[in-house]
Formats: C-alpha cells, sequence, structure tokens
C-alpha cells in the first residue's frame, strides 16, 4: 500500500472505470489513479503550489486519443508521416490537441499534434508497424529507431531460416 498526497483536479469515466485525476504532490505532475484501487481518502486543505490550468490539462486528455500520465516529459508537439495504407484509418481520428493535417502527392498524409501522452503514443505506434514514420520530435524518434531495429534483431536471429525461404517463396 503506497500512500499518495495528491490534490484532486477532476473525476471522470474512462472506458466505463472511474478515474481520479489528480495533482501528486510528490512526483509533481498530472496522474491518474482508477478509483477502485483507492483504498481510503483522507480530507487535506489544498496543496501548494498546484499549477494552474490542470482542468484543461485533464479535458484535453480526455478528448484525445492518449491518457495516461501527464506531465512535462509527457508533453510535446509529434509529427508523424502516413503510408496511403494508414491514412483512411488515421484521417478523421482525434489524436491531440492542435492537429495539423497535410495529404501528400504519394497518397500518404503528414500529420502533427500536441500530446500529453507521450508514453502512450510510443506504444500506439509499434502497432502501426511501417505505415508510420516519426519525424519529430527527436527523443521519439531515437526511442522508435531503436525498438523497432531491437524487434527487427530478435526476430532475424531466431527465424532467419524462415524469412529467408519465405522471401524465396514469394519470388
Amino acid at each position: 500500500v503506497k500512500t499518495v498526497v495528491a490534490q484532486p483536479i477532476r473525476v471522470a469515466l474512462v472506458e466505463g472505470e472511474p478515474y481520479l485525476w489528480a495533482w501528486d504532490s510528490e512526483a509533481k505532475k498530472l496522474k491518474n489513479y482508477k478509483v477502485a484501487r483507492v483504498e481510503s481518502v483522507t480530507r487535506r486543505d489544498g496543496l501548494p503550489n498546484v499549477p494552474s490550468g490542470l482542468d484543461a490539462e485533464v479535458r484535453g486528455n480526455l478528448s484525445a486519443g492518449f491518457r495516461g500520465v501527464s506531465g512535462p516529459g509527457q508533453r510535446g508537439r509529434v509529427v508523424l508521416r502516413l503510408t496511403a495504407a494508414a491514412v483512411p484509418h488515421l484521417r478523421q481520428r482525434k489524436l491531440g490537441g492542435n492537429l495539423d493535417w497535410k495529404d501528400l502527392p504519394d497518397g500518404g498524409a503528414k500529420m502533427a499534434f500536441n500530446t500529453s501522452g507521450m508514453e502512450a503514443i510510443r506504444h500506439w505506434l509499434l502497432q502501426c508497424g511501417g505505415e508510420v514514420v516519426v519525424e519529430s520530435p527527436a527523443a521519439l524518434v531515437a526511442w522508435f529507431t531503436a525498438e523497432t531495429e531491437r524487434m527487427a534483431a530478435a526476430y532475424l536471429e531466431r527465424y532467419q531460416g524462415l524469412v529467408g525461404q519465405q522471401m524465396t517463396a514469394a519470388a
């Protein structure tokens, strides 16, 4: 059991489950807590140094496609280049605030959006495979590059003979 001292900001239903969004005074960031996991609550006076605008940030998180722990390390502007195959699946999706979309001559698109859920974006990007190329921010490009190289190396090491057979059979 961990004791957390937090300033409540908003309670919201997420996929049918109630969550408390609160400013964690120790971690100094906005977090969400699944209410079903909270064992007890003690009322205290308001915490000092709670940033303003957190309710708007919570609403932004809830309206965007990526939710989770927030904070300065989770915020940023993401720029992605999509293949033509990815465009129909993502064209109408609201992935974050201040969304910019530009159709490209090859049928693909370039999209950019603000997020406060960078960690969640990492996991989402992995499901996109080669249909999405991360262009920015640099830290996300570096992570995605390293992660996909690590995944490819693991598969090549284990299934190299199989990959070669399939490539020959397909040709």
